[in-house]
């Protein structure tokens, strides 16, 4: 049995908004242990998510709502299946069967004389083999969660659907670790500006109407973001963080690009520059070459990614932009076969 492409999906979307919570709700700077615990918490709520009403779906998150502390994260990740994968299974309905009371007591004289005989034929070998049967199971039962209830064909059911969940949890795990690794991918979609290009200002937040398509930042409250009027210099592989964007017009990217005063859908190779790398619209209309998961493509530049303005109206209300993004369609993300749910990845770029 294999996972399906849904599934796969809903776990890793599902699990990095846990993730991203987290981080969010945390008041101070986690600690390892902190941080482990919310790897594991998000990814159990995601796989009990992804999968849908289950025994064992069920049982994990009993079990995970059982500190307080997880209520809102699981109601997060969760969404629309918090109160359904909260509700106790139904059980059985109760009722009996008419039955005569000569025939029972026959049936069950006529089984007490057969479990005698058998149990006189038993062998102490066959003894041990249903012994350990029994501890396994007991065992088991243990394992998997919500299996306490559980009989042992149903127990054997829920136990398999389980395991190619969690094979496909650790999957999911191994193949982040390996993009961590090899292209310092971020989760959070907080970006560390790079090169000698230093902060010219800071920019007072104003909250508003931000869309939150594409998992975009919103400007909040009392909080100040860095301006940067230039960018590190392009070279023939210029690092950068490639970001997400909507192009279209209604999406999270305010309003037509800059360079043609027009919309693009979701199927165009385009992105934004940060405004150092913009230089007030000299690359526009010029291709790019982005380099990144073993692969490489062109875009063509259409806007700026403000890095001076933000926080109104005109800009959604987001923040400015880091000094070095390339805002890129989903078009772009998946010639590259990156899922744009990550939010943010390394990358380098080059001018065609």
């Amino acid at each position: 049995m294999k996972p399906t492409r849904a599934f796969q999906q809903t776990l890793l979307r599902q699990m990095l908004l846990g993730l991203r919570l987290s981080v969010a709700s945390s008041k101070t700077t986690m600690t390892l242990q902190e941080r482990k615990a919310a790897v594991k918490l998000s990814a159990d709520a995601a796989m009990a998510c992804a999968r849908g009403s289950r025994r064992w779906t069920r049982g994990l998150v009993a079990r995970l709502g059982k500190d307080d502390k997880n209520k809102s994260l699981l109601q997060f990740i969760l969404g629309k299946q918090y109160e359904r994968l909260t509700k106790p299974p139904s059980s059985s309905p109760s009722w009996k069967i008419p039955r005569s009371k000569r025939i029972v007591r026959r049936s069950l004289a006529m089984c007490s004389t057969m479990r005698k005989r058998r149990q006189a034929k038993r062998s102490s070998g066959g003894v041990l083999a249903r012994n350990l049967v029994k501890k396994r199971t007991q065992v088991l039962r243990r394992l998997v969660p919500g299996g306490e209830s559980l009989d042992g064909f149903s127990l054997l059911d829920e136990t398999l659907d389980y395991v190619v969940a969690l094979r496909a949890q650790v999957d999911l795990m191994q193949n982040l670790l390996s993009n961590l690794e090899g292209s310092k991918l971020s989760l959070v979609t907080s970006h560390r500006p790079i090169g000698s290009c230093h902060a010219s200002g800071y920019l007072p937040s104003t909250s508003g109407n931000c869309k939150r398509g594409y998992d975009s930042d919103c400007c909040e409250d009392g909080k100040s973001y860095p301006q940067y009027r230039c960018s590190p210099p392009v070279t023939t592989h210029t690092r950068a963080q490639m970001t997400v964007n909507c192009f279209a017009e209604g999406c999270d990217g305010g309003g037509p690009s800059e360079c043609d005063d027009s919309y693009h859908s979701d199927d165009e190779m385009v992105v934004a520059l940060s405004t150092g790398w913009y230089a007030g619209g000299s690359r526009c209309h010029k291709n790019v070459r982005i380099h990144a998961n073993g692969k490489s493509v062109v875009a063509k530049v259409v806007d700026e990614c403000d890095s001076v303005h933000g926080c109104d109206e005109e800009h959604d209300f987001q923040p400015p932009c880091p000094n070095n993004v390339v805002d890129a369609s989903p078009a772009v993300w998946r010639a590259l076969g990156i899922d744009d749910n990550l939010g943010v990845y390394d990358i380098t770029w080059s001018e065609e």
